[in-house]
């Protein structure tokens, strides 16, 4: 993440012994501040986009603030930076729920921080609800009635999700593909649980067609180095390369494999910071590569969601642009104010999570959410968008 941007959220909001905070008014006599614990990668690899959840987050919170909260208590959003260690991210768990006595855990962000903080057992011990984390691991979203995988946490009672699994993207990223017409299908990919479970995702999905890939290759996520896979896929000569990996290897792989392959169509998760991928890649580079998004079009006016999203975040600008990411920590923010609200006056962390899992269906300004006692998957919403010419990213 950009310095300026991290200043204008230190700017934006008091620093605590616990991390950063939120700083809405006063809660009124007698009644204490909900207390929202939200752990995210601010200074580390995936920053930029941890930055733009918090602050999409902060302008829903905000304005409930600012309307009188929930049940006349003021909600107090914890920050914590994990700077993208998983250690670091348990560790800030710990800490807000012991000594900031977290009401409720919100958009948490890599999918290796929400995994340890799952198999640490910390949310079930402690019953308090994680909401909205900004992952689409498909280990994490097991429901009451999947069959227990190897690779999977099982189901958990106390996570709840809000956008749609990483296998879900890649399918979509399948059918886009061949919906163009492309038949010769390479996938780069990590050699992580996120990379392998994208790829089997994408070869299930092209099995159902009675075809194959016709190349695929791995890189070290701890390292970057995507010399071997550039190499492996452009001697494939594919139509289209499926990239299942994060924004940094994302924009090294794009910007080598364009060297070799100007033609091929480069797909990617929502995972990828559009902005970053740019900045780290170039336009040249980026233009026309197809993304998955997992939340509505935050720059169509047409759209109710939209329009409120909009008029909410624009003031902090300054903070962070409109953006997928800013709409996604809106919305998580928007869920998790219809949950406390269903919990009663008399909320408390066991109450929060009945109210959620007894939600049922709920549109958020038209972006649909479903749970129940035995499902918490949320959305199963993915729509394709494209980077233009000016590094918007449309749909």
């Amino acid at each position: 993440m950009r310095l300026r941007h991290l200043v204008s959220l230190l700017a934006a909001c008091s620093l605590t012994a616990t991390g950063v905070s939120a700083a809405p008014a006063a809660a009124p006599a007698g009644k204490p501040d909900i207390i929202v614990g939200q752990v995210v990668d601010l200074t580390g690899s995936d920053g930029h986009s941890g930055n733009e959840y918090v602050i999409g987050a902060k302008a829903y919170f905000d304005e409930v603030n600012a309307n009188g909260g929930v049940f006349g208590r003021q909600i107090k959003q914890v920050v914590i930076d994990s700077k993208g260690s998983a250690p670091k991210a348990f560790q800030a768990t710990q800490q807000l729920i012991d000594t900031d006595k977290a009401d409720v855990l919100f958009g948490y962000t890599g999918t290796a921080a929400v995994s340890l903080v799952v198999r640490s057992k910390l949310l079930q011990k402690n019953n308090i609800a994680l909401v909205a984390p900004l992952t689409g691991a498909d280990a994490l979203r097991a429901t009451t009635s999947d069959v227990a995988m190897p690779d999977s946490e099982g189901f958990v009672p106390q996570l709840f999700h809000l956008r749609a699994s990483y296998s879900q993207e890649a399918r979509k990223l399948v059918k886009q593909a061949i919906n163009l017409g492309m038949k010769k299908i390479a996938v780069f990919y990590a050699d992580d649980a996120f990379g392998k479970g994208g790829l089997k995702a994408v070869e299930a999905e092209l099995a159902k067609r009675n075809m194959t890939l016709v190349a695929k290759s791995a890189y070290d996520p701890r390292k970057l180095d995507v010399s071997e896979p550039v190499l492996m896929l452009s001697r494939a000569q594919p139509q289209a390369v499926i990239m299942v990996s994060e924004t940094l290897a994302t924009a090294n792989f794009v910007k080598q494999f364009r060297g070799k392959m100007t033609g091929t169509q480069l797909m990617g998760l929502s995972v990828v910071n559009p902005k970053v991928l740019i900045r780290e890649a170039g336009i040249e580079n980026v233009q026309g590569i197809g993304l998955t998004v997992v939340v509505p079009n935050p720059y169509n006016p047409v759209t109710i969601i939209a329009r409120e999203h909009k008029e909410m975040v624009t003031p902090y600008q300054n903070q962070a642009e409109l953006s997928y990411n800013t709409m996604e920590g809106y919305l998580a923010a928007k869920l998790l104010v219809e949950g406390l609200n269903r919990a009663g006056a008399q909320m408390n962390r066991e109450k929060i999570q009945r109210a959620l899992e007894s939600m049922g269906s709920v549109s958020l300004g038209g972006y649909e959410i479903n749970y129940s006692p035995t499902d918490h998957r949320g959305s199963s919403y993915v729509d394709m968008a494209v980077v233009n010419k000016d590094g918007k990213l449309l749909n």
